[in-house]
């Protein structure tokens, strides 16, 4: 059985998912990076943006102090974005990624197709079942913590595993668990549905715990309602980025499903060639996850070409038998301590 998937760090403070993209796009940019020289940066670049946020459509979750910006690293940890090494902050692979995916946006609160697409891949990864909870519970209705916590309930009492037991036992030390929930649950969750442009904010105090999609029909919407996360992973692998670029109005895409094979295959060698030769270092494998995560977002938003998943893979696959000089080993998750660990990777055949 799947672990459940949750984000611990949650509070009434994280708020806006462009803090964690400029954290990154940071950190990459530099060659040390420590907590405090990071979190003198960020309070730079709010400052330098007060008008952008009170003229954000959620002007809610400013990083104003030190005690915030702790708020925000414990958060950009827990989503797996950053990591520690030594005495250093540094992005993970992940965090490599949605850096490399928004290298050339400005920092203004509001989120590039880029950013919003690998960030919701990344949330509903790490705390999807919260995240289904509150989808189905809040679609054009009022959600409160007894609603919620009747069918967390309900969800781990199905699934009794130790994990799920130690989350039930949590949930009775919730003190004020009115306030719990609005604050730490479902308010940072509803302004990054916000951020992701998926639910149209409402300013008025009463339907503040109401989440109304912008599409509500769309299958991506109702696919995390009804699946579970084992479920939705096999969705995500074959038709996520279909439904995400509706969801976005993503116009005049080139599909590479109808590609001539041929031309699938050029297609990918021409971004293996270009992915292995541009480094200065003699590099023989690069991760999967790296290549997957990135090249699926870029493709569809920079080069306007739609390829889910299984379609990559697949040529990928291709190309290894055809004796290239190229070998895909496929993306193999296994769990040390309930963490997924990638050990997928591509190399090149000196």
């Amino acid at each position: 059985m799947p672990s459940f998937a949750r984000l611990t760090s949650t509070v009434v403070k994280t708020r806006r998912l462009s803090y964690l993209v400029e954290m990154v796009r940071y950190i990459q940019n530099k060659e040390k990076v420590t907590y405090d020289s990071l979190g003198t940066y960020m309070l730079e670049i709010v400052i330098k943006n007060k008008n952008n946020f009170y003229n954000y459509k959620d002007p809610t979750g400013e990083l104003t102090n030190q005690m915030a910006f702790s708020k925000y690293y414990n958060f950009i940890m827990n989503i797996g974005l950053i990591t520690k090494l030594e005495n250093k902050v540094v992005n993970t692979v992940d965090g490599n990624i949605l850096a490399k995916l928004t290298e050339n946006d400005v920092f203004n609160y509001s989120l590039s197709n880029s950013a919003k697409i690998f960030l919701f891949k990344k949330i509903l990864e790490k705390d999807y079942d919260y995240m289904k909870i509150i989808f189905r519970l809040g679609l054009n209705n009022q959600i409160n913590e007894t609603m919620f916590l009747n069918e967390l309930r309900n969800i781990l009492k199905e699934n009794i595993s130790e994990e799920n037991q130690n989350i039930l036992n949590d949930l009775k030390s919730w003190n004020s668990a009115k306030r719990y929930f609005s604050e730490n649950i479902f308010a940072p969750r509803r302004s990054w549905l916000i951020d992701l442009d998926l639910i149209v904010p409402i300013k008025a105090k009463k339907n503040s715990n109401r989440l109304i999609f912008k599409n509500s029909d769309s299958l991506i919407i109702n696919n995390v309602i009804s699946f579970d996360k084992e479920t939705f992973e096999n969705f995500y692998k074959t038709s996520f980025y279909y439904n995400v670029s509706h969801y976005y109005n993503i116009p005049d895409l080139i599909l590479f499903s109808k590609l001539d094979e041929k031309i699938k295959k050029t297609m990918i060698l021409n971004i293996l060639n270009i992915e292995f030769n541009k480094k200065l270092i003699d590099i023989k494998r690069i991760s999967s996850k790296y290549f997957f995560d990135f090249y699926l977002t870029h493709l569809l938003c920079k080069e306007k070409i739609l390829i889910e998943y299984i379609d990559l893979e697949n040529t990928l696959n291709e190309i290894s038998e055809e004796n290239s000089q190229y070998r895909y080993r496929p993306v193999i998750e296994y769990s040390i301590n309930r963490e997924k660990i990638d050990a997928g990777y591509i190399t090149k055949v000196v």
